[in-house]
């Protein structure tokens, strides 16, 4: 999979984040230069990234700063359900 990202340094903040398929290359290179040229030309704060990664987990993993509240939330739910899970059984809390 190629993930083209759209950060805002200034605000520590995903804009954008949008998943190609890896027979997809091209769409995301396209992507990545309409976005680098519309934005981080004029605005350095701006950064556009193309990045390659097995699915979106393995992505927050490698680059975390691009975690999205979704992936976040995700994680954060899931945390929670192991954690209810463990208690329900009368183990310690993960």
């Amino acid at each position: 999979m190629f993930y083209v990202v759209h950060y805002d340094r200034a605000k520590a903040e995903v804009l954008s984040l949008n998943e190609y398929a890896d027979v997809d290359m091209q769409r995301a290179l396209n992507e990545r230069a309409t976005l680098e040229a519309k934005q981080s030309y004029f605005d350095k704060s701006q950064e556009i990234v193309l990045l390659q990664a097995e699915n979106r987990e393995q992505l927050c993993r490698t680059h975390p700063k691009y975690e999205t509240s979704e992936t976040t939330n995700k994680n954060l739910a899931m945390r929670i359900a192991v954690s209810i899970a463990a208690a329900s059984l009368g183990l310690p809390f993960l």
